[in-house]
């Protein structure tokens, strides 16, 4: 699967951690598929994992990787479950312009 990510001016280098935090990365392809790392998975779905995931670990990790060509609002609900769930480390990889 191939995402080509948006670029920025402006960011912060990822922090690369030993602790036992949950790591999820949820892809969306310019198809505009939802994945659940290589797994499709619905919006609904997604939801429910994310509140299951945030009463098993104290510590989860979202990163979120949007091909550059999917409209915006197509992430804010991701953004909502995550936030509704308490899960507040959540980031979205792109290229230096």
């Amino acid at each position: 699967m191939e995402i080509e990510l948006p670029q920025a001016k402006t960011g912060v280098e990822p922090q690369l951690d030993d602790n036992k935090s949950q790591k999820l990365t949820i892809n969306i392809p310019a198809a505009g598929r939802l994945l659940l790392g290589m797994n499709p998975i619905t919006q609904s779905s997604l939801k429910e994992y994310l509140q299951k995931q945030s009463r098993t670990s104290e510590d989860v990790e979202v990163r979120i990787r949007v091909n550059k060509d999917v409209p915006y609002i197509e992430v804010v609900p991701i953004l909502k479950y995550c936030a509704e769930n308490g899960i507040w480390n959540v980031a979205f990889p792109v290229i230096e312009e």
